[in-house]
C-alpha cells in the first residue's frame, strides 16, 4: 500500500530519523572518549538537547497523522462515529488556534534572539536563534497537519450527513 503521508511529513521524518542516529552516534563517542581516554567532547549534552527538540518537533506530525496520541478513550469509543468527529474537531480548532498562539510567540522570540545575537554559553557560542528555529519549523507543520485533519474531519461529517439524508425516506 503506498504512503498516503504528505511529502513535507516524510521528509521531516527522515530529520528526525537523522536526528535520533546522530544522538547515539555521539553518545557512543561520548563514552568511548571518557572510557578510553578519560577525555570529553563537551558539547554532547548540547547538541544532544538539540538533537532532541528536532525529534520531538519533527516526528509530532506523523504522530498525529496517524493518530497515535495519547488519548483517555472512556467516553471517546463509546460515542457514535459522527460525534467522535465532532469532538475531534472542536479539538483541532482549539489546537490549531494554540498552535497559531505558540508560532506567533516562538517567532517573537526568534525575532528578538536574531536581533540581541544571542549566543549560547558553551564553547560552541551557537546562535540561539537556530535552534529555536527548529521549534518554528515543527509548529509549522504540526499547523498544517491540523489543518489537514480539520479538513478531513468536515468532509467525512459531510458524507456521513449525506448518507443519513440519502437514507430518509421522501
Amino acid at each position: 500500500m503506498p504512503d498516503s503521508t504528505p511529502v513535507p511529513v516524510r521528509m521531516l521524518d527522515r530529520v528526525a530519523g537523522g536526528a535520533l542516529l546522530l544522538m547515539l552516534a555521539l553518545m557512543m563517542a561520548e563514552i568511548v572518549a571518557r572510557g578510553a581516554f578519560e577525555a570529553s567532547l563537551y558539547v554532547t549534552e548540547e547538541v544532544c538537547s538539540y538533537l532532541l527538540a528536532v525529534l520531538v518537533f519533527f516526528g509530532l506530525p506523523r504522530v498525529m497523522l496517524q493518530d497515535a496520541l495519547i488519548r483517555v478513550d472512556v467516553l471517546h469509543s463509546r460515542l457514535s462515529e459522527r460525534y467522535r468527529l465532532v469532538v475531534n474537531l472542536i479539538c483541532f480548532v482549539v489546537s490549531i488556534i494554540i498552535a497559531a498562539v505558540f508560532l506567533y510567540q516562538i517567532g517573537r522570540l526568534v525575532m528578538s534572539s536574531y536581533r540581541r545575537d544571542i549566543v549560547t554559553t558553551s564553547g560552541l557560542e551557537i546562535h540561539i536563534y537556530l535552534p529555536q528555529m527548529i521549534m518554528i519549523v515543527g509548529f509549522l507543520a504540526i499547523f498544517c497537519v491540523l489543518v489537514l485533519l480539520t479538513v478531513r474531519t468536515l468532509r467525512r461529517l459531510a458524507e456521513i450527513q449525506q448518507a443519513t439524508r440519502a437514507k430518509k425516506p421522501q
